[in-house]
């Protein structure tokens, strides 16, 4: 059953107070409101009240059965008169800028403290903390003054450690976007090996060489992830499983490809044919090329003896067998890298 009665303003632009009347019951309540703490002060019930040019406000409370005594309430408050003139030195520089300009200024604070104690729940948050330090300090050319305590120095703190947490937040989004965007290539080429592993036919040993050096690649490349930063570990887990799962098929598929007749002839014709060459190499450069095959061959076999080291196999005849035939590849392999060895050291003598 309240009703708005009027608002009375104080001359220091810092204070309001708003006042509240019930007609049947006579009831007065009065809100005080501050500017600068943003906050509503307890309500003040009462059945009347006066307020007096040094801002004394006189004010009862009426009671339900007669009274002998009635007690009187007087408050000291910003409500003073609008021709009133309050001692104060008229010299300061706090008298000079007025009690408005700096309420609004606390005011403003006020707002930037409620900031601060505001939980990082929201990304804008430090934009805001940095936008609202800037405009004050733009805003109030008194705020540095030693009459207002240096309150330049604690803002600038704000806006520093605002901006400086706006930076390590965009640095976050870019490591967390570079991270997604890695996993995602990883993922994609994973899937893609995958795919064509299950069209592949694999009828020669290159065909097993390449499966299994692109799956430990991959394998490579999807325990690197782990490094990054804000990585999915899940993803990783089941990458890493995927490709030691295949590899572990595509070895065994492998082994039994090796123990077929003639499922080393493409490298025995490579190595022989690399021979042949020896003898036609004219320059440094054409013997350093011919080198990088040769190596080539090499690391092939090296994949191929330890894929078979690496897998249980019953019949250790069988592996002897493998490992034995790989053996004499690799004996050629390395009779054509001495001769070459030795023609490049004729080569750089000549030339």
């Amino acid at each position: 059953g309240m009703r708005y009665q009027r608002t009375v303003a104080s001359p220091n632009g810092e204070d309001f107070l708003y006042i509240f009347y019930n007609p049947e019951s006579g009831t007065y309540i009065q809100l005080l409101y501050n500017l600068i703490r943003q906050e509503v002060d307890t309500p003040l019930i009462c059945h009347g009240q006066t307020l007096f040019e040094r801002g004394e406000m006189v004010c009862f409370r009426g009671q339900d059965t007669p009274q002998k005594h009635h007690a009187i309430q007087i408050w000291q408050t910003p409500f003073t008169a609008p021709d009133y003139q309050p001692d104060s030195q008229s010299d300061s520089l706090l008298f000079k800028i007025g009690n408005k300009e700096i309420v609004r200024g606390m005011a403003e604070c006020s707002e930037l403290l409620q900031l601060v104690d505001k939980d990082d729940s929201y990304e804008g948050l430090y934009l805001d903390l940095e936008k609202k330090a800037t405009d004050i300090l733009d805003s109030y050319f008194w705020i540095d003054k030693p009459e207002t305590e240096h309150l330049a120095e604690p803002l600038r703190k704000v806006r520093e450690t605002a901006a400086a947490a706006v930076e390590e937040f965009d640095k976050v989004v870019r490591v967390r976007r570079d991270t997604d965007t890695r996993t995602a290539e990883v993922r994609k080429a994973v899937e893609s090996l995958i795919k064509s592993i299950e069209r592949g036919r694999f009828e020669t040993i290159d065909d097993f060489v390449s499966a299994l050096a692109q799956l430990r690649q991959q394998r490579g490349h999807a325990l690197g992830l782990k490094e990054l930063r804000y990585v999915d570990e899940a993803v990783v887990e089941q990458l890493e499983t995927v490709t030691a799962e295949r590899s572990e098929r595509i070895s065994r598929r492998c082994v039994d490809f090796l123990l077929t007749p003639g499922s080393l002839d493409p490298y025995v014709q490579r190595v022989a044919t690399a021979g042949d060459q020896v003898a036609a190499v004219a320059t440094v450069a054409e013997a350093k090329k011919l080198e990088e095959e040769i190596d080539t061959a090499g690391s092939q076999l090296e994949l191929l003896t330890e894929t078979v080291s690496n897998l249980r196999i019953e019949d250790t005849t069988k592996r002897t067998e493998i490992i034995d035939s790989i053996g004499d590849v690799f004996a050629s392999l390395n009779r054509v890298r001495s001769s070459l060895k030795a023609r490049v050291g004729e080569l750089v003598s000549v030339e």
